[in-house]
């Protein structure tokens, strides 16, 4: 223990008295910034991407629980039985959730013209009438 703490204490003075000494320590934190800024751009990238993002596909029946839950009030679609009372007056239709969806990026812009998956809206607007 004693010899390598005599070594240990050697290294140390040796250290000191290297010219070289404050170059090597400037160089390594140097590298260690460039490395935290590097991993501080990877983030705002990844961030990018993740903004640029396409909007992700939900059913037909995530998107009605949704409207009914209340979740598209921003963007004039009625909720609980206010929801139910509108479609059934035909003041709501399934193209005007599936256009609110598109809005909050919920849904990409090539659902407004699908007639399977308006249909599918339609169906689920329909048992919620029936519940």
């Amino acid at each position: 223990m004693l010899i390598f703490s005599q070594g240990l204490i050697s290294n140390i003075r040796n250290i000191k008295l290297n010219p070289n000494f404050h170059l090597r320590w400037y160089c390594l934190l140097v590298s260690l910034l460039l490395v935290n800024l590097g991993a501080d751009f990877t983030r705002v990238s990844a961030q990018q991407t993740v903004n640029n993002m396409t909007p992700f596909q939900i059913s037909p029946h995530q998107l009605v629980f949704l409207a009914y839950r209340g979740y598209f009030l921003n963007q004039g679609i009625s909720s609980y039985t206010a929801l139910i009372d509108d479609y059934i007056w035909g003041r709501i239709t399934s193209k005007d959730l599936v256009n609110a969806a598109i809005k909050t990026n919920i849904l990409p812009a090539n659902f407004q013209t699908d007639s399977g998956y308006l249909n599918s809206v339609d169906a689920f607007l329909k048992d919620l009438n029936h519940n």
